[in-house]
């Protein structure tokens, strides 16, 4: 990164005193050390995990990627802030139970299997679908 040009270093120094404020509302650690300038980038990522982990903190990153500027640390940023499937609850509304909420599994061991398909207004089984990719294309049509 680069150095912060001497003419904005003061302003620079206020807004991350700001920041660490927000940021200590989420670890008492943190608050402790910030009112003693000890604070370390490792207990302000946590405080900053923790924050968007319970959806009440939102970081922002700035950046371009047409010249290739700042993308890393976004990237960085989104394995060390955002939780993991296996760490969060996500629910779907199934549609066919009036919108009863289901819990969605983030397990990659289990195999996701339809046992229908809607095509074109039609049900088609797995049978029906095999039966189908399994005859010669006719003249003019092709399988997709």
């Amino acid at each position: 990164m680069e150095e912060i040009p001497e003419a904005l270093r003061k302003q620079a120094e206020e807004k991350r005193a700001e920041m660490l404020d927000a940021v200590s509302m989420f670890s008492d650690e943190l608050m402790e050390a910030h009112l003693e300038d000890k604070a370390t980038p490792a207990m302000i990522h946590e405080a900053v995990r923790k924050g968007t982990i319970s959806l009440e903190l939102t970081p922002v990153f700035l950046g371009s990627a047409y010249k290739n500027k700042a993308v890393q640390p976004l990237l960085d940023a989104v394995t060390r802030y955002l939780p993991s499937p296996a760490e969060v609850t996500n629910d779907a509304l199934d549609l066919s139970k009036g919108e009863e909420k289901v819990a969605l599994s983030s397990n990659p061991q289990r195999t996701v299997r339809r046992s229908r398909v809607q095509a074109r207004g039609r049900t088609l089984r797995p049978a029906d679908i095999r039966s189908h990719l399994s005859r010669p294309a006719e003249e003019g049509r092709h399988h997709r």
